[in-house]
């Protein structure tokens, strides 16, 4: 069996607090495994090489969910040529929210999880896997994709660098501010008219505070906003947060916290293998926490490559 390669993020929050950790995670890794600590894109791409060189069997990734989004952009375009030959992934749980790792239900900390890989491949036991189709966007591939006031929150979130508790507290400081119609609560959310189109030729303007779509079943902090991905992996799986501002407190965050697996988003839910979102400016949007913003007024989304995950 081939070897095991690992990348870690140091600039990632939770690598950051303890820095310690890539010493520790390339002492389990030992003989058995390729440790390697990327600082930057190109360096991420030298990497992805050299374990396409070696071709190694599983790539396992330390880094928030964003870390994942670019290794894999990285390791996709690596085997374009050679797709049979991608290893499967395993997440080590490196970042502050872990929303794919949850997806997979993957627990414990980094150095646990890796400790369990090498113990495992070194004994030869089988473990389980599941399998997700990327979602594209140009060149980089995710797992989630959101528009306007979740791209906004996450750009507000980022200033403070802060962690999961403090996601938590900015989503009170915005509920707080939607009372009084504050500053905060206004920078954030606002209704905007989008045209979608479909793979299938339809072409619609809607109207809508935030534009999500997955290839997933959870959303973050394990909401299940999309539980279609769960039956129909084969396609991008939309959903439209269709309430008015004033709704948005009142109505959309009670639910999206309380009863995450009954409730309905909106008046737009729908599947499609492509999607094409089109406004009369520039689209700033998050692709599995990174954000971006569209070249020119457009964002053409589609199911990209499968990949397969080693549940550990």
């Amino acid at each position: 069996m081939a070897g095991i390669g690992i990348i870690a993020n140091p600039h990632s929050k939770l690598n950051k607090r303890y820095p310690q950790r890539q010493h520790l995670l390339s002492y389990i890794a030992g003989e058995s495994g390729h440790f390697k600590v990327t600082n930057n894109l190109e360096e991420l791409k030298q990497v992805t090489r050299e374990f396409h060189r070696r071709e190694i069997s599983i790539l396992a990734i330390n880094g928030g969910d964003g870390t994942i989004s670019r290794t894999l952009s990285a390791l996709l375009e690596t085997y374009r040529q050679t797709p049979k030959l991608l290893p499967k992934i395993v997440l080590l749980r490196g970042g502050t929210i872990n929303m794919l790792a949850d997806n997979l239900g993957i627990s414990g900390r980094p150095e646990q999880i890796l400790y369990r890989l090498i113990e495992a491949h070194s004994l030869g036991l089988e473990l389980p896997e599941q399998s997700f189709a990327s979602l594209q966007i140009a060149n980089n591939y995710g797992f989630i994709f959101a528009s306007g006031a979740s791209a906004r929150f996450l750009k507000e979130f980022y200033k403070n660098k802060t962690n999961s508790l403090g996601s938590v507290l900015l989503t009170i400081r915005v509920m707080v501010s939607a009372l009084v119609q504050g500053p905060l609560f206004r920078r954030i959310v606002g209704r905007e008219c989008l045209t979608i189109t479909t793979d299938e030729g339809s072409s619609f303007r809607h109207g809508t505070l935030s534009l999500l779509c997955a290839t997933v079943p959870y959303a973050p902090f394990k909401r299940r906003l999309f539980p279609q991905a769960m039956h129909d992996r084969q396609r991008l799986h939309l959903v439209s947060v269709a309430h008015s501002p004033e709704e948005l407190v009142g109505r959309f965050m009670p639910n999206y916290i309380l009863f995450p697996d009954s409730f309905r988003t909106g008046k737009l839910q729908l599947a499609a293998r492509t999607l094409r979102v089109s406004s009369a400016r520039p689209i700033p949007y998050t692709l599995d926490g990174e954000l971006y913003e569209s070249e020119g007024n457009e964002v053409a989304l589609s199911c990209g490559p499968q990949l397969t995950f080693v549940v550990v």
